[in-house]
């Protein structure tokens, strides 16, 4: 699809919806498109489905209180900020300090 389907296939990941689901333990039912599904079938904080009539079944699987608890961990574990935070004023640091004539 060029460039558009690129930036509709990626949008979901770059917008942030998914990570603010699972921040407050949101679990999600996705298509196979995307960054996210093979994490969502490897911890369990979503669904993936292939067509909408699963959409239904998969309703009832993530609403059990296993998935709210995968989603806010995943969170957790791999996708908030403050994991990063120190790695990444390091980096700015470097390159202020690489910038200094």
């Amino acid at each position: 699809m060029g460039n558009i389907g690129n930036n509709l296939e990626y949008l979901g990941l770059a917008s942030g919806k998914t990570s603010t689901y699972l921040r407050y333990g949101v679990p999600v039912i996705m298509n196979e498109v995307g960054l996210y599904a093979g994490e969502a079938r490897q911890f369990r904080f979503g669904c993936v489905i292939e067509q909408p009539k699963q959409i239904r079944e998969s309703l009832d699987e993530i609403s059990r209180e296993e998935y709210r608890h995968n989603a806010r961990k995943n969170f957790v574990e791999k996708l908030d900020f403050d994991i990063y935070r120190d790695k990444i004023w390091t980096c700015f640091e470097a390159i202020i300090d690489g910038m200094k004539v």
